[in-house]
């Protein structure tokens, strides 16, 4: 979060002394976005806390996650991915689409985007109680896995005040915003223990003739006892992007 409030610190000294304030001639859409930012998950996983406490006298912290992304903004709709993850204990990735619920001119553009995606959750360190492992599985770092497909509503929103060009052309810019995501698992996932198993295949190039190729696939088995995840969690954080018109300039 420190070196987030250093960057945003730094775009902000940017935009003053080389940034050309957007101004309402110029078109705050039809772009394409690659952005990346920070924000706070809220997980209310109180059954598997409750479990991990008993059982091993610590909980799953989220306390900070980091998020990148890539979307493409029209005058109306907007549609692009998200991935946000938090170390090595979760990641999501989604697919949002939506529409513009603000005026073309506003302060702040807002967007109100459905979409939906993968949740990744990787908890080391707690093994399902009473568990044995197999000859296969000694000396393996293991860990549990769970995964879920799940739906989410997504506030996206960009601060034009604080938007500048980065290029004579006006192509070029920067943005900034923030997100907010409600998100609900209609599924329920499964929890998986086992460990990154590593196979190597020999391949043949006809340059260079025959060579290794290192896979690694997750294997694991059903964890029996270890409570499910809360079905609805949410996030919200800032961001800043580099965005790119291709329309010409007139």
């Amino acid at each position: 979060m420190k070196r987030l409030v250093v960057f945003f610190v730094l775009f902000a000294v940017c935009k003053s002394t080389l940034g050309q304030v957007l101004s309402d001639q110029d078109t705050r859409f039809n772009f394409l976005e690659v952005g990346f930012g920070g924000g706070i998950p809220v997980i209310n996983n109180r059954a598997f806390d409750n479990w991990s406490e008993t059982n091993y006298h610590s909980k799953l912290s989220h306390a900070v996650e980091v998020m990148g992304d890539y979307f493409y903004v029209a005058k109306k709709y907007d549609g692009g991915l998200q991935l946000t993850g938090a170390g090595d204990i979760y990641v999501t990735l989604a697919f949002y689409f939506g529409r513009r619920i603000t005026s073309a001119n506003s302060h702040l553009t807002s967007f109100l985007n459905i979409g939906a995606g993968e949740f990744i959750n990787q908890v080391y360190n707690y093994p399902p109680v009473g568990f044995l492992p197999t000859a296969d599985e000694v000396g393996q770092r293991m860990y549990l896995r769970y995964q879920a497909a799940y739906l989410s509503l997504q506030s996206r929103n960009y601060i034009n005040s604080l938007g500048f060009h980065i290029s004579r052309n006006r192509r070029f810019n920067f943005r900034s915003g923030f997100y907010v995501n409600l998100n609900y698992r209609p599924w329920n996932g499964s929890w998986q223990y086992g460990y990154d198993k590593k196979t190597t295949e020999q391949e043949y190039d006809n340059d260079t003739g025959y060579y290794n190729v290192t896979n690694t696939k997750y294997t694991g088995r059903r964890a029996n006892g270890v409570p499910a995840l809360a079905d609805t969690f949410m996030d919200a954080g800032v961001f800043v992007s580099v965005t790119f018109n291709p329309r010409k300039k007139h």
